[in-house]
This record gives C-alpha cells, sequence and structure tokens, in this order.
C-alpha cells in the first residue's frame, strides 16, 4: 500500500491511520498504557521520520482529549493543574530540542525511546508537593515529546 502521494498522505493511508488510532486508543483504554507506543512504532515504520512526530502528537492529543472528557470527575484536580503547568514546560523544552535533531538521527532517539519506555526504570514518585507535580508533568511531556 502506498502511503503518500508526493509529500501528502494518500486517502486510503489516513484511513489506515485513523482506523490504527482507534485500535491502539482501546488498547491504552484497556490496558492502561501501550496504544501510543504501539502507534508510533508501527508509523515509524511506514511514514518518513518528518512527519511521524507530528502526525503521532495530534493523534495522541485527540486520544488523550477524548479520554480527558471522559474521566474529567474521576480527577485529581490538584494534581492535573500541577501536572499541566509542568507539562506545559516539558513541551516546550521537548519542542526546542526536538526540531533541531537531524531526521537520521530522530530514528535512533524513537528506538531509544521507544526501548526506554518498554524497559527502563519507572522512577517512584513519592512527594505529593507541587514542585514534584509539576516536575513530573514536565519530565513525562518532554518524554512523550
Amino acid at each position: 500500500m502506498e502511503f503518500l502521494a508526493g509529500d501528502l498522505l494518500t486517502p486510503l493511508s489516513v484511513i489506515g491511520l485513523i482506523i490504527l488510532s482507534a485500535v491502539t486508543s482501546m488498547i491504552s483504554a484497556a490496558f492502561g498504557a501501550g496504544g501510543g507506543l504501539m502507534l508510533l512504532v508501527v508509523m515509524a515504520s511506514l511514514l518518513p521520520m518528518s512527519i511521524v512526530i507530528p502526525v503521532h502528537g495530534l493523534v495522541q492529543l485527540g486520544s488523550n482529549a477524548n479520554r480527558f472528557m471522559l474521566t474529567f470527575k474521576h480527577l485529581d484536580k490538584s494534581m492535573f493543574v500541577y501536572f499541566s503547568l509542568g507539562g506545559i514546560i516539558g513541551a516546550f523544552a521537548a519542542s526546542a530540542i526536538v526540531t533541531r535533531i537531524p531526521l537520521e538521527l530522530m530514528k535512533i532517539v524513537v528506538a531509544g525511546f521507544v526501548l526506554y519506555l518498554l524497559w527502563g526504570v519507572t522512577p517512584k514518585l513519592r512527594e505529593t508537593s507541587a514542585l514534584w507535580r509539576s516536575a513530573a508533568g514536565a519530565v513525562t511531556t518532554y518524554q512523550q515529546c
């Protein structure tokens, strides 16, 4: 299946990516994690790196915004505020760095990120102060960008 027509995604590839994003979103909803990573790996296998990161980011934004709206009443509002503030800082930091990485090196960075998510040590966040919540948001968002 041809995924690109010149510099644009073909209509069939767009439909395939939408279906894939729905399936991987269901995986995340059912198991708590993993769908976004699966989507990233498949997209990195099929698409040029120049579009993988922005398209994956938009798909994740839609998926996570939907999950956020459906579970809003169950959120720890204090955690949400501080995590979001840290997330904004992490997003700006990641954007400043990721946009400067050459595309060939980006493949290695994405592969390293996938391996870290699969086998890396998950930090234990024992503190619940505003600073720790903000730091968790910054680090998590930075890793996802």
